[in-house]
């Protein structure tokens, strides 16, 4: 369950269900199990990061989020 979400999630179904559609990254796979290693966490850090990137290409600016915010404060 610690590829659901950023928190600590105890109970997968609280937050899925058999049917639901989910966007994630592919993570590894494991060969004997013959399975697929997925994380939706792990898709949305990289989007995040991929967003902070861009922000700090697009102002010049720093991508720590208390210097976001307290940019976001000033204006």
């Amino acid at each position: 369950a610690n590829d659901i979400a950023k928190e600590r999630v105890e109970d997968a179904t609280q937050h899925l269900k058999v049917g639901d559609a989910v966007e994630a990254k592919f993570v590894g796979m494991d060969r004997k199990g013959r399975s697929l290693q997925l994380s939706i966490r792990a898709k949305d850090e990289d989007e995040l990061q991929s967003t902070l990137e861009e922000y700090q290409s697009a102002t010049g600016g720093t991508t720590k989020l208390g210097a976001l915010l307290k940019e976001q404060l000033n204006r």
